[in-house]
Parts: structure tokens; sequence; C-alpha cells
């Protein structure tokens, strides 16, 4: 079933609760503003009260975590503004403390935020060589991006994670002022979206200011789109993306992904024979 499609939603339209789940000491609240209805993996805003503290541990779900403001002690590092953490699932990370408060972003990617007290990491399996924690103003630099196509110029990005097996990440972008794009998109992966600073329009789906967010599963047509004054935002994708362009903004889901089905089955017919689709749905 997955999450579904959210846009555009405001954090500060979503109620503040406390967070009550397995594991997590009271002084946290939470805005939850996406959810899987199955499994609860989610996306949330959660606020750290000052003087809370959580014990060494580890959550069964991998995680990330942004930090929006305040600081946030982990272990023996000090996490402040900007500062980014991915950790694999098992993976033990050192007490949690905060002494004035902190407001952070995380996304857990498997199911709800549970937490396992524990002196070690899960088990031998853990992949510990995919911790990642960096703080997006110390050495990433603003780039161009990559994808394909091209996106129009007046966009930057800044790569915090990249899982190379996948193509999932996770980063910052940058829209310019009086950045336009005047075609539709669509893409194969899912793909997440939160304004730290700014605005933009979105022809279907209206307009998005600070604060706003944004969870598109796969094959969702957005566009055309625009910023007037520029936007600073976190984007995550769960798998490499790719840029459908097009000129029908009313296209559904199905008719976007049966597009692509159609550009494969034209152009790599031996990939066709390999995909998951079942015989019925393919004819060589």
């Amino acid at each position: 079933m997955g999450r579904p499609h959210l846009e555009p939603l405001v954090d500060a339209d979503v109620r503040l609760t406390r967070l009550t789940l397995p594991g997590w000491k009271p002084g946290a609240r939470v805005r939850t503003l996406s959810i899987d209805p199955v499994n609860g993996a989610c996306t949330q805003i959660v606020e750290f009260g000052g003087g809370f503290r959580q014990p060494a541990g580890f959550s069964t779900s991998e995680w990330e975590l942004y930090i929006l403001d305040g600081a946030l002690k982990v272990g023996d590092q000090l996490l402040t503004k900007d500062h980014y953490l991915f950790v694999p699932a098992g993976y033990r990370i050192g007490p949690i403390s905060t002494r004035q408060g902190c407001k952070a972003m995380w996304f857990f990617n498997d199911h709800f935020p549970n937490w396992v007290p524990a002196t070690a990491h899960r088990d031998r399996q853990v992949k510990t060589s995919a911790f990642v924690s960096t703080n997006a103003n110390d050495s990433i630099r603003w780039v161009v991006p990559n994808f394909y196509p091209q996106t129009e110029p007046g966009s930057l990005v800044k790569l915090l994670r990249f899982d190379e097996p996948t193509g999932a990440f996770t980063g910052l972008y940058m829209l310019g002022p009086g950045f336009w794009q005047d075609n539709v998109s669509f893409h194969d992966c899912m793909e997440e979206m939160y304004h730290l600073w700014g605005e933009s329009w979105m022809m279907q789906f209206g307009y998005l200011p600070t604060g706003g967010y944004v969870y598109r599963p796969p094959y969702i047509n957005h566009g055309p789109f625009a910023s007037e004054y520029g936007t600073v935002g976190l984007f995550r994708t769960d798998s490499w993306l790719v840029n459908h362009f097009n000129f029908n903004p009313f296209k559904n889901p199905e008719e976007c992904r049966e597009d692509v089905l159609t550009k494969m089955k034209r152009r790599q017919p031996d990939l066709m024979n390999w995909v998951y689709l079942s015989k019925d749905e393919f004819t060589p």
C-alpha cells in the first residue's frame, strides 16, 4: 500500500503530540508529516525539550536525522543546525541529550520509531559502513545536479548521502530567485521534500511556503513549477531519479507508468524479459 501522496502540506498545520513509542523517554514531541498505514514508517518533525535524555541504543529501522534548530548531543558528538545522520538498522549510537532543546526532522524508513537500549550493535550483519554523520555547512559544496534529463538552469544540490546499489539519496536543493521550469515531469522513484526556507509554486498543487512538505510516490505527474524568491530544501528519494518530461499535466500515475513501460519495450526489449512484470503484461 505504502504512504499516500501528500502535496501540499505545511508543518505548522500538523498537531504537535507527545512521542510515546517503545523505548523512548518522555520529553519529546512530534508532528507526523507522513506515515505508512501498514508498517508505520514515517517522517516527523521532532522537538526535544530542554533536559531530554535518551540512553544509548539502536532502532530496528534505518533512520535519518536532520537538525533544524538548537543542538543535540549524540554520544560524544554535538550536532548543531544542518547536521545530518544516516543510521543503519541495528546500528548502536551513544546517549542522546540536549540542554536547551533541539528541533529536528527524522525519517524512519522501515517502520515506526522504536528504540532498543544497547551497549553494542544488534549483530554482525549491521551495515556499519553505511553510517553517515556530516554537517551540510562544513565541506559539502553546492553543485549543478546531474539528474537525467537535466533540469532547467538555476538549481543546485548538496549530496548528504548516496546509496550506490539502489541510487537512493538524501540532500539539499536550492532554487534561485525567478526559477521556472515550464514542462511536466514524473519519476520512477518516491521523492520527499521539505522547505527549510523560501517558497515554490506547482501548477497542480499550488503554493508551498517555508515549512512546506511533499511526499510524492512514483509516477505522480507534476509541473510546471516556479520559485519567485528562491528556495532551500531537504530532498530524498528511495531509488535512482530519472526525469520523465512531458507536456500533459493531466496524466494519472497509471498512464505515467505505462509511458515508461512503452519506452522500455521499445528501447530495451531484453531488459523487459527480466523486469518484475507478469508474463501477461509483457509481449516480446
